[in-house]
């Protein structure tokens, strides 16, 4: 028995190893197939290590696995690719657009070298206007565009920070809307809409230095600044008008047209006016109701000695000391800013053809002097020597609105400005930044919307272009600009969701209509309508008393209850708690002012001759009796009665009034003979 046990034991444990050890084959099969097969797909594909990095440290902290499945990037930098792709900003075929710009003007000697130099670039743009060839030589971002949709009426003033990622627009319908890139998506939609001043048209947006502060000029008098999110920060006082000597009182007295921060002072900005005054602000300088007061201001004159209204205003960007402005009438001027006030310094009354308005002024880094005017003209001066005129010149240039600008590049070598007329299209003009020579166009719009305020940003390398139709134009290269407008354009809206239809947004949101199924008239008992009524009852009784809600009126206020009044009959009660309470107590009517006080007295009549405590008591304490003597009547035609005191005397100016001594006056009264 022992003997098969024996036997058994062992042909059990001989089959046990042998499926171990069966067991264990497979796994190193499967474990060598799956090592193979995972070689196989790293030669075939191309890892990335900081991704198998990224995987590592997930497995490790242990959410490796859960979450949402990242969409394919390959995919998504396809689907980006794409979006941008669609912004390519097709030309637009208009004859302005073809037709070269006429040679620049030689205001001296060395402008000779221009004309050349224009007709080589006057050939080269009759072979190939507004390439991408021509683009890409140049360095010009234009490639793609993107639309900033503000309304249907020009935009007049535009601006963007100094980081490149807020924009601030302005339009003839009084209306400043903020847009922010980083928020945005490929719908180009404003975050915020605002109206600085009811019924006035915006004139001037900017940004100062650090991008925290706008200044916001309108057709009102009272300049603002507001902070980067729009809301209201100061306001600037409004001068006298009466004033004949505008530099007496703290501020304009007209419109606002232009506006510019100190370069180094990032507390200062100066205002122009049409009022034909130039005044500098002091941030910091606020009075106790958030506004300011101009303490410096400089005076601008025309040819005549009138008044001359002032449209555009620049500083000098090294060092801050120079100010010079454009007025009506093509004029322009010059001011030394000191610490307290503002020297004239030069100018220049033909700066441009008479009768027409310089629209903008710009300065270079070098100290070049960029003027644009209404007479068609670009022209480059020499800031220190504005009388001898400019140095170069460039016409050709129709201008129709006011507030027309043109800008250096961010390198300064080239110049850009608009064209705007009625038969002139949207047309953007380069010109060369040392001698104004036409180098390209770029046609933005069609015939009849202009181009009005554009800058072109140095960090993002974008160029934003207002036109007169209510959209801002955006101009990119997909390589040279970065973030700004490329940012947001391959970014898609976000898709529509079932719970849209219903108000809420998302899943772990608590907006918009949550809807209770027993709530429903279909699943409530009638518990449940018992205690609705017990409830909503008992809401409208505690409703029913309170005096807001039923807009109760006041109780009277008589002065005979001890609820109301300030006191009666010698008790002190509550005090009033509004005005016409108080008016009621000192008005309310007392019956005590109807009744004889004669008759008052004599009620006590009695009780006192029974009960004497005040005259009979104090001559008791003597022994002696007091008998009451009262006043008999007697009629006023008696003789006796028609002594010299009852006589009327007459007024005399000449006697002295009767006086009556108390030694003339005897025992009984009488006066003595």
């Amino acid at each position: 028995m022992s003997s098969k046990e024996g036997s058994g034991s062992g042909r059990r444990k001989k089959l046990v190893a042998q499926d171990y050890s069966a067991l264990f084959t497979k796994m190193a099969t499967t474990i060598d197939e799956k090592e193979a097969k995972k070689q196989t797909e790293e030669e075939n594909t191309i890892v990335n290590p900081d991704e198998d990095e990224q995987m590592d440290m997930a497995a490790m902290m242990g959410f490796a696995g859960f979450g949402k499945k990242g969409e394919d990037k390959e995919l998504k930098k396809k689907q980006q690719a794409d979006m941008i792709a669609s912004t390519k900003r097709i030309p637009v075929d208009q004859k302005e657009s073809d037709a070269p710009l006429a040679a620049a003007t030689p205001d001296t000697p060395s402008t000779t070298s221009a004309t050349k130099v224009d007709s080589n670039e006057s050939e080269d743009d009759g072979d190939d206007v507004d390439g991408i060839e021509a683009q890409d030589s140049l360095g010009i971002p234009v490639s793609h565009e993107v639309t900033l949709k503000h309304g249907e009426r020009p935009i007049s003033a535009m601006d963007i920070d100094p980081s490149g990622a807020r924009v601030v627009t302005g339009s003839f319908d009084y209306k400043v809307k903020l847009w922010d890139f980083a928020a945005m998506d490929a719908r180009m939609r404003s975050f915020r809409e605002v109206e600085p001043f009811e019924g006035v048209q915006v004139r001037k947006l900017l940004f100062n230095n650090t991008g925290d502060l706008i200044v916001v000029c309108t057709g009102n008098a009272t300049p603002k600044v507001v902070d980067r999110d729009g809301f209201d920060v100061v306001e600037c006082l409004k001068g006298d008008q009466y004033f004949n000597d505008l530099s007496k009182t703290y501020g304009h007295v007209s419109l606002v047209n232009d506006a510019t921060w100190h370069p180094t002072k990032k507390n200062l900005f100066i205002t122009c006016s049409a009022d034909s005054t130039v005044r500098v602000w002091n941030t910091d300088s606020t009075q106790l109701n958030n506004t300011l007061k101009s303490s410096i201001c400089g005076k601008c004159r025309a040819r005549n000695g009138k008044r001359a209204g002032i449209l555009s205003v620049a500083i000098s960007p090294v060092c801050g000391k120079l100010v010079v402005v454009g007025c009506e009438g093509g004029s322009i001027q010059s001011f030394s800013l000191g610490d307290r006030m503002m020297i004239p310094k030069q100018q220049h009354h033909g700066a441009h053809a008479e009768g027409t308005d310089v629209t903008c002024l710009r300065f270079s880094r070098d100290g070049r002097l960029l003027s644009r005017s209404t007479d068609g003209t670009v022209k480059l001066w020499n800031a220190k020597k504005l009388t001898q005129g400019p140095t170069y010149s460039q016409g050709d240039l129709p201008c129709y609105y006011s507030m027309t600008e043109c800008v250096f590049s961010p390198d300064e070598q080239y110049v850009l400005t608009g064209l705007s007329g009625p038969d002139v299209g949207g047309v953007l003009v380069l010109l060369d930044g040392h001698n104004l020579t036409p180098v390209r166009r770029f046609g933005l719009a069609g015939t009849g919307i202009g181009v009005i305020r554009i800058k072109w940003h140095p960090r993002i390398n974008q160029i934003l272009c207002s036109l007169s139709k209510g959209h801002t134009k955006v101009l990119f290269d997909n390589d040279k600009s970065f973030r700004g407008a490329k940012f947001c354009v391959s970014k898609a809206p976000r898709k529509a969701n079932a719970l849209d239809a219903v108000g809420v947004e998302s899943f772990g949101s608590v907006e918009g209509a949550i809807v209770a199924p027993n709530t429903l008239l279909a699943f409530r008992t009638e518990e449940d309508e018992q205690k609705q009524r017990r409830t909503t009852k008992r809401q409208r009784e505690k409703a029913r008393k309170d005096q807001k809600k039923t807009m109760m009126p006041e109780k009277p206020m008589p002065s005979d209850t001890k609820e109301f009044g300030l006191g009666y009959q010698g008790q002190v009660r509550n005090y009033p708690t509004s005005l016409n309470q108080f008016l009621a107590t000192k008005t309310s009517y007392d019956k005590t002012r109807d009744e004889d006080p004669r008759e008052a007295i004599l009620k006590h009549a009695e009780e006192a001759a029974k009960n004497p405590m005040f005259v009979d008591t104090a001559y008791k304490m003597f022994n002696n009796r007091v008998d009451p003597i009262f006043n008999e009547e007697y009629d006023s035609d008696d003789e006796e009665h028609q002594g010299t005191l009852y006589k009327q005397r007459k007024f005399d100016p000449e006697k002295k009034p009767f006086q009556v001594k108390s030694r003339d006056v005897g025992v009984d009264g009488n006066l003595k003979e």
